[in-house]
């Protein structure tokens, strides 16, 4: 959003850039963002403070639930001097439940009070306006001084660089290097859970050292609660995907504080307007980068919607250790030792659950690699919610690789596979993007089916075809090596000038007079050595380059064209999705590229399709099924 020109622009009568500053215009902005501003910084540490105080709520319910199976197993099988400590251990268990019972009833009421008073909605607004505001109060600042001329705009020109794109450039480095750092306290508590779930997994050490198996139980539930905890915490925080956008920002704005001589010398020249133009520039850099803040915003109001929920998976990771524990441990009446079909029906809900959990492990496998390219190529707030949820996965598989993953690790296995079912970020693109592609495509092809039929045929290609294909779709610059110029045949370079008419004027005597090796010959440079055609050819376009420039252009994508037609030719149409053609799937491609927003949609699932390609993955067309609500149906 550019900001607009004050009416009052063309007739104050300002002298300089003290003379502006002391004007309505501009005080009156000054004002309104100085209070926007200080307002958002109070709602903002307030906001933050109880939302820390919730998450750390949230995990000492986890870890006190941990103390009260602690408690429960101790008292159970207290023996000998421990017995005496039973009522102090009872006492103990008690009074830990008692504070998982505040903790959970301080979160609920911080959660309530967070959003009954839309606390996160009030911020965001006041953000924004003061975001508006400090843009309009420097591009009224230009203007103002624009109008005066260009001694005014040359002082005008160094306040906006000074104050505005420098001091927004430090503060995104600063900001950036905070989160970076603050990445890595997650990174420490994430690796407190993994070290606390591989423990718990840790049966057979147990076993060798004499230590009962059911205080790994008690490690298992903490694991999960400080693994639960360090989601959270890059959830709100989003430390990664926020240094990741500020530095992108502070990058882009030193390249626009290296163009400030330039401006500058045109300023001298008399074209005082060139500071209106290089300050819109600095504010719209500006309020792009709040806009992609604003949507990432999406992530931490999910995280205070789901505070019941994340309240009951706390308090329940305990209650299913306890069941696990208590049923594990029912005592042996009898002498005689187990065998015969009594150990048989032991075996058999053990096989069950060992086979439950491959399946469950297998599944959460499959979306990894989707999630991962997801978080590489969506916008926000999708890429940072496949982000975060594909480091939950690797926190939720690394026990499932133990011989005896505790239950509890099952279950919350089992829990987000069946999260990432029915909701899941690259779904959720999907489902938002796609229906938009209907008017554009009409009654060719459904756009799931286009996506899908893309994705199948990049699966099918070798590493040369798939660049081409992927240059095709995309209408891409043909890129040096995209075509091989000894596979060309004066037949192909033929057919190319027939959609080149300046190739076909240039060459007329020799396509007369059935001279294959030269039009061969400058086939095979226009594929790989432009500029040696146009510096041997030139005269034949009467020294025309953009002529030259037109035809090559046309030469190289027909040839282009024609090359994955033979790639794509023995790939049967029935083995695709929705049964289109490769040649009909191009046909609804080119209706997508003659739409602003359809063409940004194919480019971002052409990456998609890309980097699941990095990732390995095989089968590319399951994997969108698995992530498309509606995508088990072609």
């Amino acid at each position: 959003m550019r900001p607009q020109a004050n009416s009052e622009v063309s007739v104050l009568p300002v002298q300089n850039l003290r003379h502006i500053r002391a004007s309505q215009a501009f005080t009156t902005l000054q004002r309104t963002f100085e209070d926007k501003d200080g307002e958002a910084v109070e709602q903002q540490r307030s906001l933050f403070r109880m939302l820390r105080l919730i998450n750390f709520l949230v995990l000492s319910v986890g870890v006190l639930s941990g103390l009260v199976l602690a408690g429960t197993i101790a008292g159970d099988r207290a023996t000998g001097w421990v017995a005496e400590w039973r009522p102090a251990i009872a006492r103990a268990t008690w009074i830990a439940g008692l504070a998982i019972t505040v903790c959970g009833v301080l979160a609920t009421v911080l959660g309530q009070f967070i959003r009954g008073g839309d606390r996160l909605g009030r911020w965001r607004s006041l953000r924004s306006e003061a975001e508006v505001a400090r843009g309009q109060k420097y591009a009224t600042l230009a203007r103002l001084a624009a109008a005066a001329g260009p001694g005014p705009a040359l002082e005008a020109l160094e306040a906006v660089g000074k104050e505005l794109l420098e001091d927004q450039r430090a503060y995104y480095v600063r900001r950036a290097r905070e989160h970076r750092a603050s990445a890595g306290v997650t990174g420490v508590w994430t690796g407190i859970s993994l070290a606390l779930s591989a423990l718990a997994s840790a049966t057979a050490v147990a076993v060798l050292a004499n230590f009962s198996v059911e205080w790994l139980l008690v490690l298992g539930v903490i694991g999960a609660a400080v693994g639960a905890y360090a989601v959270d915490r890059e959830n709100l925080l989003r430390d990664r995907g926020n240094a990741d956008l500020y530095e992108r920002v502070a990058e882009r704005l030193g390249i626009l504080a290296a163009s400030q001589d330039r401006v500058a010398a045109e300023i001298h020249g008399g074209n005082a307007q060139a500071v209106v133009v290089f300050t819109d520039l600095v504010v719209e850099e500006l309020q792009a980068e709040h806009r992609q803040w604003r949507e990432a915003l999406a992530v931490a109001q999910e995280q205070i919607d789901r505070l019941e929920e994340r309240l009951r998976e706390a308090r329940g990771r305990a209650s299913a250790q306890a069941g696990s524990s208590a049923g594990g441990a029912a005592p042996q009446t009898g002498g005689a030792p187990r065998g015969g079909t009594e150990a048989g029906n032991a075996g058999a809900p053990a096989t069950a659950e060992r086979g439950s959990t491959r399946s469950v492990a297998a599944e959460l496998a499959r979306w990894k690699p989707l999630l991962n390219a997801a978080a590489s190529v969506l916008p926000p707030p999708h890429g940072e919610r496949a982000r975060v949820l594909s480091s939950e996965i690797s926190t939720v598989l690394a026990p499932l690789d133990s011989d005896a993953p505790v239950s509890s690790r099952i279950s919350a296995a089992a829990t987000l596979a069946e999260r990432l079912r029915v909701e899941n970020p690259l779904g959720q693109w999907l489902t938002g993007a796609l229906p938009r592609l209907a008017p554009v495509l009409g009654t060719v092809i459904p756009p799931l089916g286009m996506v899908l039929g893309i994705a199948a045929i990049g699966a099918r290609l070798g590493e040369d075809a798939y660049r081409r294909w992927v240059a095709r779709v995309l209408q891409a610059p043909i890129a040096p090596g995209l075509l091989e110029p000894t596979a060309l045949t004066s037949t192909m370079v033929l057919a190319a000038m027939e959609g080149a008419p300046e190739f076909a004027d240039a060459w007329a005597a020799e396509r007369e007079q059935q001279n294959l090796a030269a039009i061969t010959e400058m086939g095979r440079l226009v594929v790989e050595d432009p500029e040696e055609l146009w510096s041997r050819e030139q005269a034949r376009f009467s020294g025309d380059r953009a002529a030259f420039d037109r035809g090559l252009e046309a030469m190289r994508r027909t040839l282009l064209a024609r090359a994955v037609e033979e790639d794509t030719a023995s790939i049967p149409r029935a083995e695709l999705p929705d049964g289109a053609s490769p040649p009909q799937l191009l046909d609804a491609v080119s209706r997508v590229q003659s739409d602003p927003e359809g063409r940004a949609t194919l480019q971002t699932v052409v990456q998609l399709m890309h980097e699941l390609r990095n990732e390995g993955e095989v089968d590319p067309v399951a994997s969108l099924r698995l992530a498309h609500p509606g995508g088990t149906n072609p």
